[in-house]
């Protein structure tokens, strides 16, 4: 099972995903201004502003 949260910036025109894994360990961090990132494994439904703000490219 996948799940991932997606980050739109619309006024620097980039995205950002927060993508889990399943049972696996992988829990990325995407962003289109740096390369994918392992991140500690992270409950999906955490708020989003707080992922976007611990992790984002910003």
């Amino acid at each position: 099972m996948y799940n991932a949260k997606i980050f739109i910036n619309i006024s620097d025109s980039y995205v950002e995903v927060y993508w889990a894994e399943g049972e696996s360990q992988n829990y990325l961090w995407l962003s289109f201004k740096r390369p994918p990132r392992k991140i500690p494994k992270t409950p999906i439904r955490e708020n989003d502003f707080e992922l976007f703000e611990k992790y984002g490219s910003h």
